[in-house]
């Protein structure tokens, strides 16, 4: 299938989506049982221009397992998706590749700091302020705060960066010392730049570990 199978023609969207899996289905000819047959979990960014199967050829439908965030950063729900990709028996993934990359949105959200906050309570508001989880989630996101103490608030809760090499760095070692993180399964940190294709190496935890 090729970018002009699926050229969406309307803001739904929802017959293109429906026309252009389609014509995959009628050519589908890999059903598979559940399983990660290259044992590699993939964390990394929800950007679209991140397709692991053009970035590693050879990956192919039922290879790996591929675990995606805005900004492929370390959180509580990828540690437990990792742990449910290491720890299921069809599944039992042995290694994990962390992967950031060059010009991520992460960073370019908090540029438009003032807009999100906006669009949030806009979006708040229609719950109604009086709702615990409402005023939980204003309290945790620092929307009831100050601005400039709330640009902090934002930063660490949605941890833009603007060096993927130092954030790959940090959520190694957050995923390193992560207690469902067993201390046999490789860590290896790299990033992608979208300029030029090419995947470069930043670290592995444990260090030297093949």
């Amino acid at each position: 299938m090729t970018t002009a199978d699926f050229a969406p023609r309307s803001l739904n969207m929802l017959d293109d989506i429906i026309n252009a899996n389609s014509k995959y289905a009628e050519s589908f000819d890999k059903p598979m049982t559940l399983g990660a047959k290259k044992k590699l979990s993939i964390v990394t960014c929800m950007d679209s221009r991140l397709l692991i199967d053009k970035m590693l050829p050879g990956v192919d439908i039922g290879d790996v397992e591929i675990i995606r965030n805005a900004g492929g950063r370390v959180t509580m729900d990828v540690v437990r998706s990792l742990f449910v990709a290491q720890e299921v028996p069809e599944l039992a993934t042995r290694a994990v590749l962390l992967l950031h990359h060059t010009d991520c949105g992460a960073m370019a959200a908090m540029r438009h700091h003032d807009q999100l906050v906006g669009r949030m309570r806009q979006l708040l508001s229609e719950w109604g302020v009086t709702t615990w989880a409402v005023q939980a989630l204003a309290s945790a996101w620092g929307l009831l705060l100050p601005r400039f103490v709330r640009k902090k608030v934002l930063n660490a809760v949605m941890r833009p960066f603007a060096d993927p090499a130092a954030s790959v760095r940090e959520d190694v070692w957050l995923l390193r010392n992560a207690p469902l993180m067993p201390k046999d399964i490789p860590i290896y940190g790299m990033v992608y730049d979208v300029q030029t294709g090419r995947m470069h190496h930043v670290l592995t935890s444990p260090a030297g570990k093949a």
